[in-house]
Formats: C-alpha cells, structure tokens, sequence
C-alpha cells in the first residue's frame, strides 16, 4: 500500500496556513515526487557547478553570469527530481492536489464541495464490496481511510476503504484486497499485538470467525470474506456487538463529512 489518506487526520482543504501559495505548490510537488535525490548527487552538481562558474569567468569575466552557472546544475538535479511527481500513477494524484491548492485560494466553498467528490469518488466505484453496520444503528457515518497503489507507469489501484461510525465510541471497517503482506502491514500500522483468540461477527447474517489482536487504541479484528479481507477497529467492549453488513449506498458516509 503506497499511497493512505485519512478521512479524520487529513484535513478536507489544503492546510495552507499563512504560507504564500507559491511556497504550498512546490511543496505538494516536492511531497509527490517518485524519486528522491540522494545527497551526493547534490554534491556532484556543485562541483560541476563550481567548475562551469571558473571556466565562465575565465573566458567571460562576468560575476553574475559565472553565479548563474554555480548554481544551474543543481537547479537541474531538481528540476528532473520534481519531475518525477507527474509521472506514472503519481501524476493524476500530484495534479489533483495542485488544483485543489489553487482553488482553495480562491473560493473555500467550492475547494471543499471538490474535496468531498474526490474523497467520495473511491468509494462510489468501489472495486469489492464496502461493509459497515447495519441501518438499525444509529451514530455518525463517515468516510474513513483510503489506501491505493500504482506501478511506476500504471495508473493508481484502490487496495483499501474504510467505513468509520462513531457514536461515543468508534467503529472502523476497513475491506482490503487480499495480497502476500497487505492485511499484515495494516495490522502492524495499527499496532496490533500478538493473536488474541476468536470473535464471531455476524457478516450479511452469517456468523464468520474473525481474529482478534489488542491494538494501540482497542482492538483489530479481521477475517478473509470472499477474495477480500474485512478489518473491524474498535473498542474491545464494543466488538462483540458488532454486526456487519454489506453498504450498497455511500450517501449517509458522505454527508457525515460535513462540519
């Protein structure tokens, strides 16, 4: 998994604080990059720059001149790093922020309503089924996490969704494809510990085992349904009452996001 977004811990809109917008756009372009430079590389072009600039002066005699060739290879070097967030299936994403930046300076009422159908738009193509709890609880919906991943020239692949209901407490239902390490990797990112035992969970009526580890904040329950797997994060008291069912409409998630 590459690529994660919270639907909680990320804001909707740009944090650009007081922060000029062209200072905000280098930075989602430098946060996008593919490719990262290595320090030496850095060091190389300055010698190189170094070397251009005597040369400069010695044929030219021109101080501002010589400056521009110090420093031309290493405006280079970066130049072809940033490049690298707008290739491949970073692209679409790097293009998607920008826009979202430059609208958000603009009218915060329209970056947000653009925010909202982006955050959505995952959820409403949902490559496998979504799953949260039934209509008879009631409780705020929200959408939750994404998590999607990409070849280096492949567009980006949704691998996770996650359905949030909080009433007091809080109740995450992830779905994952099911992959070598994905469901692993999750569990470690949430700091679940060793195996805790068995819980049934009714899922679409049918009781399916799910197995439990206690994590930073709770605990993480999950199980293998059909060719997916279903994550359950929650409070330890609160999984045994826990009952899932397949979310045909996101709608009620979605108006969940508003402030």
């Amino acid at each position: 998994m590459t690529s994660r977004g919270s639907a909680e811990y990320r804001p909707l809109l740009p944090a650009g604080g007081r922060r000029p917008l062209p200072m905000r756009l280098v930075q989602i372009v430098r946060s996008h990059r593919s490719h990262l430079p290595a320090p030496w590389i850095y060091v190389v072009a300055l010698l190189v720059g170094v070397a251009l600039a005597a040369v400069t002066w010695w044929l030219l005699r021109s101080w501002w001149l010589s400056a521009l060739v110090l420093i031309a290879p290493a405006r280079v070097a970066a130049l072809l790093f940033a490049a690298t967030a707008f290739t491949g299936g970073r692209a679409a994403e790097t293009w998607s922020r920008l826009k979202l930046d430059v609208l958000a300076s603009v009218s915060q009422r329209r970056a947000r309503e653009l925010a909202v159908r982006r955050r959505a738009a995952p959820f409403r193509d949902a490559p496998f089924p979504l799953y949260g709890l039934p209509p008879t609880w009631h409780g705020r919906r929200m959408l939750g996490s994404t998590s999607s991943t990409a070849d280096r020239r492949g567009p980006m692949r949704t691998t996770a969704l996650e359905l949030r209901h909080v009433n007091g407490s809080t109740v995450d239902v992830e779905v994952c494809r099911l992959d070598d390490d994905g469901v692993a990797v999750r569990l470690d990112e949430l700091g679940a510990d060793a195996d805790g035992g068995v819980v049934l969970i009714p899922v679409d009526g049918q009781r399916c085992e799910f197995r439990y580890r206690a994590s930073d904040d709770g605990v993480v329950a999950h199980a293998q349904v059909d060719d997916h797997a279903i994550l359950v994060h929650c409070d330890r008291s609160a999984l045994e009452d826990v009952e899932l069912v397949r979310i045909t409409d996101v709608q009620p998630y979605i108006d969940g996001m508003a402030p």
